[in-house]
C-alpha cells in the first residue's frame, strides 16, 4: 500500500508527559492505550525512517527539515 514508512518516536516518559498535559488522561489510562499499541521497538522496526520527537520542537523541525531535503533533493 505505501513505498516507504516514516516513524515518529518519543520516550515513553515524555509521551506521557504529554497525554497528561494534552488530553488530562490518567497515568492507568495512557498506559492501558500504550499497550493497546504496536510495541516501539516494533514500530522502529518497521520504519524506513525514524524521527525522535522526544526533545523540543525545534530538533523535530531539524530532523524532518533533513529527511525532507533527503526525499526530495536528487
Amino acid at each position: 500500500m505505501v513505498e516507504k514508512v516514516i516513524v515518529v518516536v518519543a520516550e515513553e516518559k515524555e509521551r506521557l508527559r504529554r497525554l497528561k498535559e494534552s488530553l488530562g488522561l490518567s497515568e492507568e489510562e495512557i498506559r492501558a492505550r500504550f499497550a493497546a499499541q504496536m510495541p516501539d521497538e516494533e514500530k522502529r522496526a518497521r520504519g524506513d525512517w525514524v524521527i525522535d520527537n522526544s526533545g523540543d520542537l525545534a530538533s523535530t523541525a531539524r530532523q524532518v527539515e533533513a529527511l525532507w531535503q533527503e526525499l526530495t533533493l536528487p
